[in-house]
C-alpha cells in the first residue's frame, strides 16, 4: 500500500483548492485547518525539507507563482530543498536521497501565468487566487454563488465594473498587479467579506456541474509522487 500523500501549500485559500485537486487520495494537506498563522512559501519548503529528511515518501508542493515563472520557482525548490534531482521523464518530479527508495517530490506551481482574462485584468503576479476569479468569470458558477449567499449584491456586468475601478485606481498610481489584490475589489464590491478559505470552498462548490469545474480538477501537468 503506497504512503500517504503530503502535500505543503502556502496558505488556507491554497490548501482548500489542493485538497479538491487530491480527491480520491486521501493526501494529508497543510497548514491545518485549525492553524490560524499562514507560513507562505518559504515555511511550506522548510516543511518539505523537514519531511524529507524525517523519512516522508511522497510530497506534493504547491506554490504560487507569483511574479515567477516555472523555472525559476524550480529552481528556488531545488536550493531550498537541496538534495534532489529530477526524475526521469516526468514534469517538476524530483527524487530525495540517494538510496534504493528515494523520497518523491512533485511542484505544482499555482496560478495562470498565461491566461488572456488575468492579463486584460493587467495581473502579472499570480496565485491560487487566480482558480477563484477563473471561476467567477464563468456565469453559471457566479450564480450559485449568489443563490448560496443571498446578501451578495452583485452589479449586472461585475467584472466590467471592477475593470473600470482598476483602471481609476491606477490611473491615480495605485499598483493592482496580483491575483490577491484583484480578488479582494470583486469580493469587497459585491460584499462577500468571509474569509478567503471560506470563499473558495463556496466557490469550488458552486463550480461543480458548471463549466468552471473543470478549474479545480488536478491538470495532467501536476505529477503525482
Amino acid at each position: 500500500m503506497a504512503e500517504r500523500i503530503i502535500a505543503l501549500t502556502e496558505g488556507h485559500l491554497d490548501r482548500v483548492i489542493v485538497e479538491r485537486m487530491l480527491k480520491g487520495h486521501d493526501p494529508d494537506v497543510y497548514p491545518k485547518r485549525e492553524v490560524r498563522q499562514q507560513g507562505g512559501k518559504d515555511a511550506a519548503l522548510a516543511e518539505a525539507a523537514a519531511a524529507l529528511r524525517a523519512g516522508v515518501a511522497r510530497v506534493v508542493l504547491a506554490l504560487d507563482l507569483n511574479g515567477s515563472d516555472e523555472g525559476q520557482l524550480t529552481s528556488k525548490v531545488q536550493r531550498a530543498l537541496g538534495n534532489v534531482r529530477s526524475e526521469a521523464g516526468r514534469r517538476n518530479a524530483f527524487l530525495f536521497g540517494e538510496g534504493t527508495s528515494p523520497s518523491r517530490v512533485c511542484l505544482w506551481p499555482v496560478g495562470f501565468r498565461s491566461d488572456p482574462v488575468l492579463q486584460a485584468l493587467g495581473i502579472t503576479s499570480h496565485s491560487a487566487e487566480d482558480l477563484i476569479i477563473k471561476a467567477l468569470h464563468v456565469p453559471e458558477c457566479l450564480a450559485k454563488v449568489a443563490a448560496m449567499e443571498p446578501g451578495l449584491k452583485i452589479p449586472r456586468d461585475p467584472w466590467g465594473v471592477v475593470s473600470e475601478m482598476l483602471l481609476i485606481a491606477r490611473t491615480k498610481g495605485a499598483e493592482v498587479k496580483s491575483a490577491k489584490d484583484l480578488l479582494r475589489v470583486f469580493l469587497a464590491l459585491i460584499g462577500f467579506g468571509a474569509a478567503l478559505a471560506t470563499v473558495g470552498g463556496r466557490v469550488i462548490g458552486c463550480a461543480e456541474g458548471t463549466d468552471a469545474q473543470a478549474i479545480f480538477e488536478r491538470p495532467p501537468e501536476f505529477e503525482l509522487p
